[in-house]
Formats: C-alpha cells, structure tokens, sequence
C-alpha cells in the first residue's frame, strides 16, 4: 500500500506566507494580477484582497 503523504499545518502556514509575499513583490512590479495569479497559482480573490490593502496604505 502507498503512503499517504500529508502536509501539515506549519507547512501550509509557510506556504501561504510565501505566497501572500510573492503577490505583493509582484503587485510592487505594478504586474497585472491576472498574471499575479497565473503565477502564484491563487484565486482572483486572493490576488485582490492583498492589493486592496496595498492601495489602502498607498493613500
């Protein structure tokens, strides 16, 4: 029987912070977020909410 190979939760936590990083260096870049997100592999949404909060600081 394979096994059955599981990420845990301190993995996913670091994955989500790299992320979230890679979308505001990108975002800096002043990169599309259509291409934000081909190239981060996320939601539209996700992509959005980070921005949001960039231009919300910007001001």
């Amino acid at each position: 029987m394979p096994k059955i190979i599981t990420v845990s939760n301190s993995s996913e936590t670091l994955i989500t912070l790299i992320q979230k990083l890679l979308i505001i260096e990108l975002a800096k870049a002043k990169v599309p977020q259509n291409d934000i997100k081909k190239i981060v592999g996320v939601s539209t949404n996700t992509v959005n909410s980070i921005v949001k909060l960039m231009k919300n600081k910007e001001k």
